[in-house]
Parts: structure tokens; sequence; C-alpha cells
């Protein structure tokens, strides 16, 4: 005789599908996992393709949110109350035991006592990132701008963290700032971000030349950013230790700053590949030296997956943990950085060493499976009244 799956209403303000960008990529593996033990309610906005979600995930139903203006992390950034209707008309139907809060939807829960027990999968602290954008904006009106921003994202998430049973973040530096946010009266925890390993890191597949490899969405700020220092500042003394070696910046929307890059020779720009997991396969090293954002950088499990090693800055480490050996390949300096990929190509048996290293962990540690099982054990908990009641 089957067990009937508890109900779980999940909202969120901005499409989860299709999967293309790291929020959605999220969503797009926690929720068909999350659906083999909960019968799920989703309640979003259509993509851009017009669809809330594939037939594949398996949800039980689907709720669409019709959402005026193109940002909606802030319930300041447009009008809530046909969002607040929807869910609350959804909560009372469906009657769910939990619910699971995506891209700034938590305000739906805070003033609603009949509100089922939620957890926030925040995914990034906004204040953080913003925090870290101020210093590098340019000119005192946008500045001031950014200051205003910063004080309102970090009131909402403040009252995020206080409010929700709990609150998830990807990595431990988002965590410990969220908890300094809420001045210690929520429960953030880490729930780090997954990644489908292969079984082999397919060595016979690299290419014949000396290759390194960037992958990020290239419209994206902190990758543009990335995409930029690897290029200008890290590459040219790459190619004078090994002056065969290529760049390759691959990911969708290059930027017209990301695309010059390619006036050198020895750096390619491959916009849109159909297979990205193949593009990191023929690499010899991947690197990540970010220089902002927050969170988890899938570029580095997404290199992990395939067995190759990532010489990456302290920033694109956050919620990693790498083992020894390879948090010996996180370095701050673009000459420390430029000396460890050029260690890398150079030593063959230490490049496939720390490959077949990456691969491990990422199979041990970041499994999509294991990780939608600890989040459906915490929703578990909340169900059951057994975390901690919101302020």
């Amino acid at each position: 005789m089957s067990v009937a799956r508890p109900r779980l209403l999940v909202v969120s303000t901005v499409a989860v599908f299709p999967a293309d960008n790291g929020f959605s990529l999220r969503a797009a593996e926690l929720l068909p996992e999350l659906s083999k033990r909960w019968s799920i309610v989703l309640v979003a906005p259509p993509g851009a393709n017009g669809e809330l979600a594939p037939a594949s995930w398996g949800l039980e139903a689907v709720e669409p949110l019709r959402l005026a203006g193109r940002w909606t992390y802030l319930p300041s950034q447009y009008d809530t109350s046909g969002v607040e209707a929807t869910v609350r008309a959804c909560a009372a139907r469906w009657k769910p035991v939990a619910a699971l809060l995506f891209g700034g939807a938590e305000y739906v829960a805070f003033d609603d006592p009949a509100f089922p027990p939620a957890i926030s999968d925040h995914i990034d602290c906004m204040t953080l990132i913003a925090a870290r954008a101020v210093p590098r904006v340019a000119g005192v009106r946008r500045k001031l701008g950014m200051l205003r921003e910063l004080v309102e994202v970090a009131a909402f998430e403040r009252a995020v963290a206080r409010r929700m049973r709990i609150t998830l973040l990807v990595g431990e530096r988002d965590a410990r700032f969220m908890r300094w946010l809420g001045m210690g009266r929520g429960d953030v925890r880490v729930l780090t971000n997954g990644v489908h390993a292969r079984e082999d890191a397919c060595w016979e597949r690299i290419s014949e030349r000396p290759l390194v490899v960037f992958t990020g969405v290239l419209d994206y700020p902190p990758n543009v950013d990335a995409a930029v220092h690897l290029a200008r500042d890290i590459w040219p003394i790459v190619r004078r230790a090994v002056p065969d070696a290529q760049l390759h910046l691959v990911g969708r929307r290059p930027l017209p700053s990301v695309t010059e890059l390619a006036r050198d020779p020895s750096v390619r720009v491959l916009a849109d590949v159909p297979d990205l997991p193949a593009e990191l396969q023929r690499a010899w090293v991947a690197a990540a030296p970010m220089l902002s954002g927050s969170g988890v950088k899938n570029k580095v499990l997404e290199a992990w997956a395939v067995g190759r090693p990532v010489v990456m800055t302290p920033l694109a480490s956050n919620g990693l943990e790498p083992t020894p050996n390879l948090a010996s390949l996180v370095a701050r300096s673009p000459e420390r950085q430029a000396g460890l990929i050029v260690d890398l190509l150079r030593e063959r048996g230490m490049r496939e060493s720390l490959g077949e290293e990456s691969l491990q962990l990422a199979k041990d540690r970041f499994a999509w499976s294991g990780i939608a099982r600890r989040l459906s054990d915490m929703l578990v908990s909340v169900s059951l009244g057994e975390s901690r009641t919101p302020d």
C-alpha cells in the first residue's frame, strides 16, 4: 500500500524554467528530486518560453504568477498584492504542510500566521553582493544609488533571516553574513549547489594544444570582470611561459567587453555552445579568477564534474570546502594564479592527479540527489514543528 506524499508549496517570484541561469539551474535540479518525496504545488512566473515547469518534474500542480517589472527581488520593486492573493488562494486550496520560497518571495509568509512553516532557499546574500559592488561603482550619483539599494536589501534580508524557519545559503561566507544581519536570531544554514559528475575524467578528449577554459554567463557582471581580468592580467604571464597555450571563454550572451578579448589570437570566445561538458573535457585546466559576486561558483563544480582541476581565487572557493590538494590551487594574485596554471599545463601527472581528485569530490559531496535529500529532511523537520519558531 503506497503512502501519500506530504504536500509542499513552492513559491518563486522569478521563473524556475528553463534552466538558463544559476538560480533556475538549482530549481531545475532540486524540484524533480523533491517531487519523489513531496507532492509539489508550484507558484511562479512563466519562463521565456511561456512554460512554468516541464511535466518530467512530476509536480502535482502549477499556478502562474503575472508580475510587472523587470526586477522582482525586493517586494518594493513591484506590486505584491497579486502574488500574495495567488499564494494565499493556493495555500487555502491545497493545504500544504510546508513551503519552500525562492527568489525574494519570503514576504508572502511574513504577516500570515496561517501560512505553512517555510524554508527560504535564499541562495546568495544580496547584501554581501551589493556591499562588494559599491566600491567598484564610478560616479557619486551611481554610488549613492547603490548605497540606497544596499540599505534596502539589508533590511529585507534581515527580516528574512529572522522570520523564516530556516534560511539556506549556498556558501559559508554568505551564511555568516546573513547570520550577522539577523543578529543571531535566525536559523541560517548552508545548502550548497550540486552537479552531475561523470564516471571518469576522459583525458583522451583533451585538446592537442594546452587549453585553459573559463565558463559562465558572459553578460553577468562578476563573470565579465573575471573574464577580462583573466585575459588581461593573468593570461599574458601564462603565454610567456607556455607560448602555444590557448584560452577559451565559454558562455551565453557575451558582452562586447568580452568578445573584444578575442583580438588576441590565443583567446577565443565561444558563445552559446550546445554541450558545455564537452568543451570542459577539451580543457587541460579550468580557471575561475572571480573578483566579485557571491555564492557557490557553478563553473568550478562543472569543471570538477568532468575531472578538470580549477585554479581560482578565494572568492570562487566559497562553499566548496576543497581538499587540501585542491585548496593549493586557490590564490589571490594574478602572478600566483598564472604560475599555478603554468605548472598544471607543464606537468601532466599533477594535472591528472588533481583532476581525478576533483572528480571524486564532485561525486562524493555535490551530487544533486544528496543535496535534495538534505533539503527534504529540513522540510520534514519544519513541517513537524521541530525547528525554531521565527521571530
